[in-house]
């Protein structure tokens, strides 16, 4: 018996992708992953008795919702920072001429030994990140 002749489950059509997106907008914004989101719209539609869409077409949807989910989360995040810090953020992804690494890429690598200087210049980037946030610095020199 197929389960669409089964009493009471219907289709994947328009009003359950709509009533799906509204759900998964909602589970989003809580900052579930995308991988357990789409665990949990399979889950949720079963609940409602309705027959599971191809898995490409549920991927696809939980996809396009997390990212713009995650697209508010920054927009959000950046309507808070001031002029000046968005200014620091975006010179720390530009390249430098010399070795073609950004001072983001700088400020997430490693000290390569356990040597003092290492630690301590580990230690000027903490602050020079520090002195971002509040405002006090250029990242030029990083």
């Amino acid at each position: 018996m197929r389960l669409r002749q089964y009493p009471g489950y219907q289709t994947f059509n328009y009003i359950s992708l709509n009533q799906l997106t509204k759900w998964l907008e909602i589970r989003a914004a809580e900052g579930i992953l995308p991988k357990d989101l789409l665990r949990l719209a399979e889950e949720e539609l079963r609940a409602w008795r309705v027959v599971l869409p191809a898995s490409s077409t549920l991927e696809r949807l939980v996809g396009s919702i997390a990212a713009q989910s995650q697209q508010e989360v920054f927009d959000n995040i950046a309507k808070r920072l001031t002029p000046e810090i968005l200014q620091s953020i975006e010179e720390l992804l530009q390249m430098k001429s010399k070795d073609q690494k950004s001072g983001l890429f700088r400020l997430k690598e490693y000290p390569p030994e356990a040597s003092g200087k290492a630690i301590r210049d580990y230690i000027d980037r903490f602050k020079q990140v520090n002195e971002i946030v509040e405002g006090k610095i250029s990242p030029q020199r990083l």
